[in-house]
């Protein structure tokens, strides 16, 4: 298990280099019009993943190790294709009704771009089963396969449209199917067994499962679907009240921050599984690991976040000349993360006491309060005015998370240590935005020695472990 896990952690930060090379390249190679229109087009197919696979997916992993299906994974799989299959067919005849107005969006053709929506939500689905596969199966070095692979490929298949071909926004969706489609021919060869359909498949589907798999997945699609929401709206409406440019920018700038979103992974992977074991195995002791671990994690992060500003100027060197002004959107997005995270945290309440229906009404909240800040900002300050809704957006949402989940299962907080480290670091964000860095290196060293101070009781145990564990390995 823990193997398999630091494999799955060690695979996430290997895409992430490979994802972070890949913005560097395109920010060098293409306009910001073009590179802002190429990625809203993948964040587009990425929508439509969960329309047309309502929760089947999530069906697929909840019912692998059932008695029923444990020997007939084909039988499970095409009876979720199945579904899949004629969903996907309503969905496209939808969209080629109204294929005028999305092809606006992307400047493409309206038979190209309803074309490049269904290949590419077709091999989206397809892949997402395909990587499903060897994590079911607990195959940690397959699974590290198919995740490193697609951005490896995708930089692989990008560098001669960059330099033979024109470099437009087709050329990025191109390069990403042709990078998945290739990971998917290489997991499905790998577990052709599984791929393999069962004989006389439509003798054996019951209806009656099918109605079962329908009702449990159907509801992902509203809880899996506005965290997507959550975070790709502030593209489109950065399209709608702004420009291509400042979509490009706020896209260069999301990229940047997939440093943060890195952490945050690593910490999800680690933490939900740790969570549910608290409240079996710790549930007297609970509260008390709930406290020292969101304020472990407040502190760690606060450092983490201050550190990413810190090199910010490092990393803007590596985006090309227009792109630049992507510094000033990068701190707000960083800030959006940061809250997410801690909101995991807190919303122990509503998974000891199964209330995770919950999410949905906080998502849809958190999400229109996000639309009313775009709308106010976006006009005046463009992709800036989009992170600062997006992060304002993520504080509403980790707030409501907090104050319903503690109406079930409440923990203490110290609630000034934490509005007095978000404070710093909206002061920090300020400051590198002016370009203030020398002031900024005087305000992260007063930020240590006070942050020292307060935490002094929890990081004092910490630091003699780490004296130790050093003395040991130095004697």
């Amino acid at each position: 298990m823990i193997k398999n896990l630091t494999l799955f952690l060690k695979a996430s930060i290997i895409s992430g280099i490979f994802s972070t090379t890949s913005t560097f390249l395109l920010t060098h190679f293409y306009t910001p019009a073009e590179y802002g229109k190429g990625m809203l087009c993948l964040s587009y197919i990425g929508g439509l993943f969960y329309i047309c696979c309502p929760g089947m997916d999530r069906v697929f992993a909840r019912y692998f190790y059932e008695t029923k299906y444990i020997n007939q994974t084909p039988l499970l799989l095409y009876q979720c294709l199945m579904f899949i299959g004629i969903n996907i067919t309503i969905v496209a005849l939808l969209l080629f009704f109204f294929r005028e107005g999305i092809s606006k969006m992307f400047g493409f053709s309206p038979e190209l771009t309803w074309l490049i929506l269904i290949i590419g939500v077709i091999i989206n689905i397809l892949l997402n089963f395909a990587s499903l596969i060897p994590k079911m199966f607990q195959q940690g070095y397959l699974f590290s396969i198919g995740e490193i692979s697609t951005p490896f490929l995708f930089l692989i298949c990008i560098v001669p449209f960059m330099i033979f071909h024109e470099k437009n926004a087709l050329s990025i969706v191109t390069s990403q199917c042709i990078a998945m489609t290739t990971t998917l021919i290489i997991l499905v060869c790998i577990y052709k067994n599984v791929w393999t359909p069962p004989k006389k498949i439509l003798s054996v589907v019951e209806i009656t499962e099918i109605k079962r798999f329908i009702f449990y997945g159907f509801p992902f699609i509203f809880s899996s679907g506005l965290d997507w929401l959550f975070f790709n709206l502030d593209k489109f409406l950065l399209l709608r009240w702004s420009s291509y440019y400042a979509l490009g920018i706020y896209t260069a700038a999301f990229s940047l921050s997939s440093i943060l979103e890195t952490g945050k992974s690593i910490f999800m992977s680690a933490w939900i599984p740790q969570c549910n074991k608290i409240f079996v195995e710790s549930p007297f002791r609970g509260k008390k690991i709930f406290h020292d671990t969101f304020h472990t994690i407040l502190w760690s992060f606060t450092i983490i976040l201050l550190l990413l500003l810190l090199l910010k100027p490092v990393l803007i060197l590596f985006l090309g000349k227009e792109y630049y002004a992507a510094g000033s959107v990068y701190g707000w997005l960083l800030l959006g993360v940061y809250f997410f995270i801690l909101s995991e945290i807190v919303v122990a309440g509503l998974l000891k006491y199964e209330k995770t229906c919950w999410n949905i009404a906080i998502s849809l909240l958190s999400v229109g309060i996000n639309i009313i800040a775009c709308y106010f900002l976006i006009p005046y300050f463009g992709a800036e005015g989009a992170a600062i809704a997006n992060a304002f957006g993520f504080f509403i949402f980790f707030i409501l998370r907090c104050y319903i989940a503690f109406l079930y299962y409440p923990f203490r907080i110290i609630w000034p240590m934490f509005f007095s480290y978000v404070a710093f670091i909206i002061i920090a964000i300020c400051l590198t935005n002016k370009n203030f860095i020398y002031s900024y290196y005087c305000y992260f060293t007063f930020f240590i020695i006070y942050s020292f101070v307060l935490e002094k009781k929890r990081l004092l145990p910490i630091l003699k472990i780490v004296k130790n564990r050093l003395e040991r390995q130095l004697a």
